[in-house]
């Protein structure tokens, strides 16, 4: 497990991972790069888990002209950034960019450093926390970002794993289907939430 984006492109971008769950347009910025990946499965669409927080003083999305922004670039910060800015007829230009991972947003909230965070669930509930409100999420841009699983060209080979790799999904999937109180606590514990989290995800 590994704490950002950014890290799980990097380990596949130096062979020290085999296969990652990515998003899709991460996926592609690394296909672009040369780097060879087939997409084997797409597990979900974002619908709201990926989102820009303000501090409660930006009201609208026109509001954050000259605010900076904390965002992990290279990643689907990124796409948010755009689409966000987009909808709010700004380039990037008209705001102040502050690149950086994931993992330090909420500092750089908590210093003063930024205004704006793009972030995704777990992370948002740290900002949540410390009054930062939603203006903009995933789920006004339906169908954008999805979750896919990415293995490198040269681990093809190993088809064995590959189908082990997801028929574990599947099966997880069915387990929670199936019990739903016991995965979600299960699941709470992994990630170092409550359960309550969880089923708001």
């Amino acid at each position: 497990r590994l704490s950002s984006a950014l890290d799980v492109m990097r380990a596949l971008r130096n062979g020290n991972l085999q296969a990652a769950g990515l998003t899709l347009d991460e996926a592609l910025t690394l296909i672009q790069e040369g780097i060879e990946l087939n997409i084997v499965m797409v597990f979900d669409y974002s619908n709201g888990a990926d989102v820009v927080l303000a501090r409660p003083t930006i009201k609208t999305l026109s509001d954050v002209a000259g605010k900076r922004i904390g965002v992990e670039l290279n990643a689907v910060g990124s796409l948010m950034l755009r689409s966000m800015l987009a909808k709010a007829n700004l380039s990037v230009k008209d705001v102040k960019i502050a690149a950086m991972p994931i993992t330090q947003l909420k500092d750089a909230v908590g210093a003063g450093q930024i205004d704006v965070a793009v972030t995704y669930q777990p992370f948002s509930d740290d900002l949540l926390a410390l009054g930062m409100k939603p203006i903009f999420s995933s789920a006004d841009i339906p169908g954008e970002i999805m979750d896919v699983l990415a293995i490198r060209k040269d681990a093809l080979h190993l088809q064995d794993k590959v189908n082990v790799l997801m028929e574990g999904y599947f099966r997880t999937r069915q387990y929670l289907d199936d019990n739903a109180d016991d995965g979600r606590r299960r699941m709470a514990g992994d990630l170092g939430t409550t359960v309550e989290d969880i089923v708001s995800y």
